[in-house]
C-alpha cells in the first residue's frame, strides 16, 4: 500500500538544519511519502546531503521563481508595516532608522503612512485589507504536487516565496502545517498569511507572541515544541569533535582556556573585528591568562575579512576563507556535520562571546558562560548604528531578562567579564539552564515529527 504524501519546504539552512541534519525527514520517511520543494539550484547539493541521512526515495520538485509584482510587494510590505506599527514593535522603529535595515525612500515613505494608518481607529481594518488583498494576488495554481497530499509542512513562512506552495494547499483543502524557524521571525522578518492550520512554535512566550500579533489563529493549534536543531546540544562531542581533538585540529591548544567568539552578521555590526582584536591582545598581553581565541564566522560573513587575525597568533578562524563557499553561508547546504560541529565547538570553549546573536540559547543549552557585547569597538557611532540598539530589539527581551549572560559596555568590561568566567564557570548557571529549558522544551525533533504524523489518514 503506497504511503501518504508529505510535501515539505526546504528553502533556507536553518529550514535544512531543523528537518536534515535532526534525522527528522529520516524518521517521517516511515511514515509518509516524502516530496521536497526547494530552490533549482540547490536541489543537487541538498539532495546529495539528505542522501546521507535519508532513503533517497524522496521526489524533488522546483520552486517556482516567479519575479514579484510592484502590486504584491506593495500589498505585502503594506500589511507587515501595519502590523507591526500596530503593535508597536521595537525593532521595527529601530531598523527604520538603523544601517540594518537598509531601506530605501519608497519603503521608508510606506512605513510612515503605515504607523499614521496602524494607530488610527481603522488600523485592524486596514491589515485585515491588506492581508486579503496580499493573498488574493498568490498565483496558487502554478504549483503541481506528485499527487494529493495528506498535510503541507511549509518550513519558513516569513519567506514570500513559500507563500505559492501553502496557497495550493489551501485551495486543496490540504492541511497546511508551519514552524517559527528563529526567535526574532514575529517580530522582524516577514508576515504569516491567514490560511495555516497548525504552526510549531519554540516555547510558551512565542506562542503568546503569535497570538498577540494574529488573534484570529486562537481557533487552531500552536504548539510548543522548542527547536529541533538544538537537540543536538544533549549530546557530548567525541572522537574527531573531542575537545582535544577539535582544537588541535584547528592549531590551537588543548591546555588553553578557549574564548568563542562567535560572530553575529558583519554587515550588522562592522566594528566585532575590533572588539575580537581587544580579546586577542589581553590574551597576548596577559590581562587573560593561559587563553586562546576561536572565531566562528557567521554564514553572512565574508571569511575573508577575518584572516588577518590569523596573524595575530592564539587565534584561529573558522571555517577558512578556501572552505567557505563550498560547504559555508546562507547560499550552501550546510555540511553533514554542520550541528555536531557547533556543539563541539561551544562545548570545547570555555566562555562564548557574541554580539546579539542566537547562539547565546546554544551557550545556554550547554551550560557555557554568555558575554554580550554591547559596544562598538574603537568606534562611537549614532545609537541607531550602534551594537547597543540590538538589543533593545523585541525579541532580545526575553533574553536579558533571563539573565543568563551579561552584558559589556567596553573593553575594560569585556575583559573583566571573560577572567570571571573563566575563575568561575558556574556563576549564572542556574539561569543559564532554566534558559535553555525554556528553549529547547525536550526532544523537539521527536514531538515534531509526531504531530505531523497525527495527519496520516
Amino acid at each position: 500500500m503506497p504511503k501518504p504524501l508529505l510535501v515539505v519546504t526546504l528553502r533556507n539552512h536553518w529550514s535544512i538544519k531543523n528537518l536534515v541534519h535532526t534525522g527528522a525527514l529520516t524518521l517521517l520517511q516511515e511514515s509518509f511519502q516524502i516530496e521536497v520543494w526547494c530552490d533549482a539550484g540547490k536541489i543537487e547539493p541538498i539532495k546529495s546531503l539528505c542522501s546521507k541521512f535519508c532513503d533517497e526515495d524522496i521526489i524533488w520538485k522546483a520552486n517556482l521563481e516567479i519575479k514579484e509584482t510592484f502590486k504584491h510587494k506593495f500589498w505585502r510590505l503594506l500589511q507587515k508595516s501595519l502590523l507591526f506599527e500596530h503593535h508597536e514593535l521595537a525593532t521595527e522603529a529601530i531598523i527604520q532608522k538603523s544601517h540594518r535595515g537598509n531601506r530605501n525612500r519608497s519603503q521608508n515613505f510606506l512605513s510612515g503612512v503605515a504607523k499614521w494608518v496602524a494607530k488610527s481607529r481603522f488600523g485592524d481594518r486596514a491589515i485585515q485589507i491588506a492581508t486579503r488583498n496580499r493573498e488574493s494576488l498568490i498565483s496558487n495554481h502554478l504549483v503541481n504536487f506528485s499527487e494529493d497530499p495528506a498535510v503541507v509542512f511549509i518550513t519558513n513562512p516569513v519567506d514570500f516565496r513559500e507563500d505559492l506552495v501553502a496557497m495550493a494547499a489551501n485551495q486543496m483543502q490540504t492541511p497546511v502545517v508551519t514552524m517559527i524557524p528563529s526567535w526574532d521571525n514575529l517580530s522582524s522578518k516577514g508576515v504569516l498569511l491567514s490560511i495555516y492550520d497548525r504552526i510549531f512554535v519554540w516555547n510558551e512566550m512565542m506562542k503568546v507572541e503569535v497570538l498577540n500579533l494574529y488573534p484570529a489563529f486562537e481557533c487552531i493549534d500552536i504548539d510548543a515544541i522548542g527547536v529541533p536543531r538544538f537537540d543536538v546540544h544533549q549530546n557530548s562531542p567525541n572522537g574527531e569533535f573531542s575537545r582535544e581533538a577539535l582544537l588541535s585540529g584547528l592549531g590551537l591548544s588543548p591546555d588553553k582556556a578557549t574564548i568563542l567568539y562567535a560572530n553575529t552578521a558583519t554587515s550588522s555590526f562592522p566594528q566585532q573585528i575590533q572588539v575580537i582584536k581587544h580579546i586577542i591582545e589581553a590574551c597576548r598581553n596577559g590581562e587573560i591568562e593561559n587563553s586562546q581565541v576561536l572565531v566562528r564566522c557567521h554564514p553572512h560573513d565574508d571569511v575573508s575579512q577575518y584572516e588577518q587575525l590569523n596573524e595575530e597568533g592564539l587565534v584561529a578562524v573558522w571555517p577558512k576563507a578556501s572552505d567557505a563557499k563550498r560547504a559555508f553561508g546562507v547560499e550552501a547546504a550546510p555540511p553533514v556535520d554542520d550541528l555536531i560541529r557547533l556543539t563541539a565547538m561551544i562545548k570545547a570553549s570555555d566562555v562564548v562571546v557574541n554580539a546579539a546573536s542566537t547562539i547565546v540559547l546554544d551557550a545556554a543549552c550547554c551550560d557555557k558562560p554568555i558575554i554580550s557585547v554591547a559596544y562598538d569597538g574603537d568606534e562611537k557611532p549614532v545609537f541607531y548604528d550602534s551594537i547597543v540598539s540590538a538589543y533593545d530589539y523585541t525579541h532580545q527581551k526575553f533574553y536579558l531578562e533571563s539573565m543568563g549572560g551579561v552584558l559589556v559596555k567596553s573593553k575594560a568590561e569585556l575583559i573583566s567579564e571573560v577572567n570571571i568566567a573563566l575563575i568561575n564557570p558556574f556563576l549564572r548557571t542556574v539561569e543559564r539552564k532554566q534558559l535553555g529549558h525554556f528553549v529547547t522544551r525536550g526532544s523537539a525533533t521527536h514531538q515534531m515529527v509526531k504531530l505531523l504524523e497525527g495527519y496520516l489518514p
